[in-house]
């Protein structure tokens, strides 16, 4: 029989609530997992998402069970599925109504030595950086919230955060509580240059969160500090998964998914999983918006970034 383990990482009920200000976590209790439940507009309706960057739980076999009850309260759910899920893609389709290719995630697999996929001038440029900058592991983060907004800050001016990426102070110390939580800092002459937030699940370290500083580019610390992962983690998981690039793109050439390829070893893609629970408020809710995106799923929520 299967039993269910102490919820950590992605699963764990910690996680959930570092989202509370977008939604209402609702607990999959069968599978062990959760899902966020977000008002629809004006409606009085209800749908679901999986948490960003992905959904895992602690038994896949018991997710049609937690969908049959969730079905009851929602128009639809749509979630990115844990590359690593012990279900491949026909298991997801007999789950879910559609099932489409979301991004492919780079992958370091730790059982081949380092040297072996990343290159000596890209490790001997880490080591240099990593001569010149303090990095710590935290055993306690909570001191480090306000660091930690500071290059969000700074990201955000890049990138232009959205949705679930932007966190308040107070989602944050919560994301550093959450059991599995591995935060790195990277400091140069006493100030915050970098931090890499890792989510450790089942033998795996994801990388969930990574910030710099203007000075943090220059002294391209997200390099060194990549590298210093990949021997930190080394002994401690299987597999680091860097995740994909950025946005719905799922172009290797692009510079994200450069950069990552320089560290990893592997690909394995990732899923996008919609499915409809009520047919007729969905038809009813897509066919009030004026425009929409074929392949956006919900359609009705096309253009909406969460």
């Amino acid at each position: 029989m299967f039993q269910m383990r102490e919820r950590t990482g992605y699963s764990s009920d910690a996680f959930a609530d570092v989202y509370r200000n977008f939604g209402t976590p609702r607990p999959l209790p069968a599978c062990g997992g959760a899902v966020l439940l977000r008002p629809i507009a004006d409606t009085g309706l209800t749908d679901a998402v999986g948490f960003y960057p992905l959904f895992s739980c602690q038994n896949w076999d018991n997710l049609s069970a937690d969908l049959m009850d969730l079905g009851r309260e929602c128009v639809s759910l749509v979630l990115v599925a844990d590359p690593f899920a012990p279900i491949g893609e026909p298991d997801l389709r007999r789950l879910f109504d559609r099932v489409v290719l979301y991004k492919h995630h780079f992958i370091a697999d730790l059982s081949k030595p380092t040297r072996e996929f990343v290159s000596a001038k890209r490790f001997r440029s880490a080591r240099s950086v990593l001569r010149r900058i303090d990095v710590e592991v935290a055993t306690d983060a909570r001191a480090w919230v306000s660091d930690w907004m500071t290059l969000q800050h700074e990201l955000d001016r890049r990138h232009t955060l959205k949705g679930m990426q932007r966190l308040s102070p107070d989602a944050v110390a919560l994301l550093f509580q959450v059991p599995g939580a591995v935060v790195f800092r990277a400091q140069f002459q006493g100030a915050t240059v970098g931090m890499h937030i890792d989510i450790v699940e089942n033998g795996r370290a994801y990388a969930h969160l990574a910030a710099y500083s203007g000075e943090g580019y220059r002294l391209n610390v997200s390099t060194a500090l990549n590298v210093y992962e990949l021997e930190y983690f080394r002994g401690r998981v299987e597999r680091i998964d860097w995740g994909g690039v950025a946005g719905h793109s799922d172009d290797p050439e692009d510079g994200l998914g450069v950069f990552k390829a320089r560290f990893s070893n592997a690909r394995i893609p990732a899923f996008l999983c919609g499915r409809i629970f009520d047919d007729r408020s969905y038809e009813d809710l897509t066919s009030r918006r004026a425009k929409t995106c074929a392949s956006y799923f919900p359609a009705y929520r096309s253009g909406e970034t969460l």
